[in-house]
């Protein structure tokens, strides 16, 4: 996440352990935050698993 910088992050969910993994998430970013690596806040938000195999199969997510 540093290299990269992302503006947000987005977990596909699709049961409950989606919903788990989405807080684990937004704990790692908060120590990034909280830690000495000047990291951004950024929203970690949770959508439907079908979103994410929508953006696998588009051109754009070919391109990167």
């Amino acid at each position: 996440m540093q290299a990269n910088k992302p503006h947000c992050i987005v977990v596909g969910v699709a049961d409950r352990t989606g919903l788990d993994v989405k807080r684990d998430v937004e704990n790692v970013v908060m120590d990034l935050v909280n830690s000495d690596a000047q990291f951004p806040r950024i929203g970690v938000f949770a959508v439907d698993d079908n979103l994410a195999k929508l953006y696998a199969n588009s051109s754009r997510a070919e391109q990167v």
